[in-house]
Parts: structure tokens; C-alpha cells; sequence
């Protein structure tokens, strides 16, 4: 059975964006978006990939958040990242999709596994689902994902494509 993950909105955006979040859906059993990320990519245009992605398919992936942590209520970082975050320390299986380097050190620290947006896009790869990282990650900065040309290139040499 495959790794049970909890997504947060940046990584539903960009995927979506980037035309890969249905195979995203083939990897993740199961897959769940806390009811205050799916508020947030609803936000989005109707004309966004997220917004769509998520008023269509990702309906049904929507659940209701988790009790935050008090400790939570401190913390510099968006209501989806803490119900990311809470989702997971609820259901310890759950890794958590972040790209938000302070929700990411935050997951860490309460014991959480984490994923992000390029570490997806390789396991797509891996699982035969895209032929290539380079387009999609090229897509992801065109469309503002923040991927420093380091991280592009460690991307592509553990994909196998330099």
C-alpha cells in the first residue's frame, strides 16, 4: 500500500498547474486535503488549475481539520500548514506535502514526515507516470513556484536527467 499523505495548497496549485495532479492522485493511498487548504485554493480565479482541480476531482478528498495543538496558535505559519501539520500528528501514517520552509521545520520538529512539491514530482517519475522532471518542473517555476537553480539541478540529477 502506498504512503497515506495530507496536502497542503501550494503543492495542489502548482501540480494542478503543471497538469499533473491526477497522476498525483495515483500515488497517495489515500490522499486528504484539510477542509482550511481547500478554502484556500478555492480562492483562487475560477480560471486557476487549483481552483478547478479542487471545485472538481479534489472535492472528494476534502476532510474536516484536525484539533490544532495550542501551541499552534504561536506560530508564523498559515492556517492550511497547521492543519497540514495537525492532520499528520493526528494520523502519525500521514506525511505531509509542505513547500513552506517554516511549515516544513515545524512538521519536523513535531515528529512529522514531510514531503514537497519537487519530491512529488520525482515520485510521479518513479512511478512511471511522467517520462521527465524537466517540464514539469520548468512549468512550476514558470507558473511562480520558488525553485532555486541548485535545487532544480539536484532534482534533475536524481532523476536521472543530467
Amino acid at each position: 500500500m502506498a504512503e497515506p499523505w495530507v496536502i497542503n495548497a501550494s503543492p495542489i496549485i502548482l501540480l494542478a498547474k503543471a497538469g499533473v495532479m491526477d497522476f498525483v492522485l495515483q500515488l497517495p493511498q489515500p490522499l486528504v486535503i484539510p477542509e482550511p487548504v481547500a478554502e484556500e485554493v478555492r480562492q483562487g480565479a475560477a480560471s486557476d488549475a487549483g481552483a478547478r482541480w479542487i471545485h472538481s476531482t479534489g472535492k472528494s478528498f476534502i476532510q474536516p481539520p484536525v484539533g490544532e495543538p495550542g501551541h499552534f496558535a504561536a506560530l508564523d505559519i498559515g492556517a492550511g500548514e497547521r492543519s497540514v501539520i495537525a492532520w499528520a500528528m493526528a494520523h502519525s501514517e500521514f506525511a505531509a506535502i509542505l513547500d513552506d520552509q517554516a511549515a516544513r521545520r515545524q512538521a519536523r520538529r513535531e515528529g512529522v514526515r514531510v514531503l514537497g512539491t519537487i519530491g512529488v514530482v520525482l515520485r510521479l517519475k518513479a512511478a512511471g507516470h511522467i517520462e521527465r522532471v524537466e517540464p514539469c518542473l520548468t512549468t512550476i517555476r514558470r507558473v511562480g513556484g520558488h525553485i532555486s537553480e541548485t535545487l532544480f539541478r539536484e532534482a534533475l540529477a536524481h532523476a536521472g536527467e543530467i
